[in-house]
């Protein structure tokens, strides 16, 4: 998968699905998320079944504010990064996440798009000054 000889490949697909902190979803042309990793399915409150689902009857409020970078991404072929997207957090409300979303294969017609996620209060602390101002419209006043 990773062209690494076989236990380092091993390491790095469980840093990214088992144990990163960062959502990751491969999300095919159709809409349907074909894999999650452990991080996502915490976020969202679901483990995913091992076969495609439909994004729009599993989380519609999420889909709808997403579905258009993903769309995007599948039109342009070119990623779109730091997308604010407001969406669940397990079964405690809602929560706003910085969201990336990159084309695969990178060259030719793109067959899915990776969408790479992670809450607000976990991306700002890269200094960007609009994760900043984006977090404290997302703190609720005293």
């Amino acid at each position: 998968m990773f062209g690494f000889s076989g236990s380092i490949e091993s390491e790095v697909h469980a840093a990214l699905f088992e144990d990163s902190m960062l959502g990751i979803a491969v999300i095919a042309r159709d809409h349907k998320i074909v894999a999650t990793n452990a991080e996502m399915d915490r976020i969202n409150g679901f483990n995913h079944p091992g076969e495609p689902i439909d994004a729009k009857s599993l989380m519609p409020e999420v889909t709808e504010e997403a579905q258009e970078h993903v769309d995007a991404v599948f039109y342009s072929g070119e990623p779109v990064f730091n997308a604010i997207v407001r969406g669940p957090y397990k079964d405690e409300g809602r929560k706003t996440y910085v969201c990336d979303y990159v084309p695969t294969p990178r060259s030719g017609e793109v067959k899915y798009v990776i969408s790479i996620v992670r809450p607000l209060r976990v991306a700002r602390r890269t200094g960007n000054p609009l994760l900043e101002a984006a977090e404290r419209l997302d703190t609720p006043l005293p």
